[in-house]
């Protein structure tokens, strides 16, 4: 019995372990797409400027059709794992909508106020967005870890007792034997 605790126990941190697998890449994959669009901002001076990093890194979280990819992934079903999902998906759409505000600044001439939105923290800018989108990522991140460690330690509290077992019924098994001989070689006195 206490093997299938600690097996259920070890499969939910399994759970958790994957979704931090699969939220540390969409972490990643947001930071490039981050540098993309602040490089296709510099590029622009250059004259080649090209969002398709951006696009790339966004559709690796998300998935092309907004609900596959990275964050889909990570939401195997591990307890809480949901709601966190559903504020990074939540952030990364704020973070697409601030994103097209940048590229509708750009491409219209405003270019300066362009980078401060990208650069900048004020609300409605796309570094705001980002920041909110990181740190819900970060959140999600140390969550998933920390449940993955609370699960694993689960688990190998119900094997503790498990080892223990054996041990004491040794014990009480030696003192019934020492017990009967001292019966027995009471009878031959």
């Amino acid at each position: 019995m206490a093997v299938g605790v600690a097996n259920g126990r070890l499969e939910t941190a399994q759970r958790h372990r994957d979704a931090v697998t699969e939220l540390d890449d969409a972490r990643t994959a947001v930071l490039q797409a981050r540098s993309s669009e602040s490089l296709t901002l510099v590029a622009r001076s250059a004259g080649f400027a090209s969002d398709d990093d951006f696009t790339t890194g966004i559709a690796r979280v998300v998935g092309p059709d907004g609900t596959s990819g990275l964050l889909a992934r990570a939401d195997s079903g591990a307890p809480g794992s949901t709601d966190r999902i559903t504020a990074i998906a939540m952030a990364v759409g704020d973070w697409q909508a601030a994103h097209r505000r940048v590229r509708e600044l750009d491409d219209g001439g405003r270019y300066h106020d362009a980078v401060t939105s990208v650069v900048s923290t004020t609300p409605g800018g796309s570094g705001a967005a980002f920041e909110r989108l990181d740190a819900a990522l970060a959140e999600a991140i140390d969550a998933e870890r920390a449940a993955f460690a609370a699960a694993t330690a689960s688990a190998d509290r119900v094997l503790t007792g498990l080892t223990m077992g054996p041990a004491v019924l040794a014990l009480l098994a030696a003192a019934a034997v020492a017990a009967g001989l001292g019966r027995r070689i009471g009878e031959y006195r």
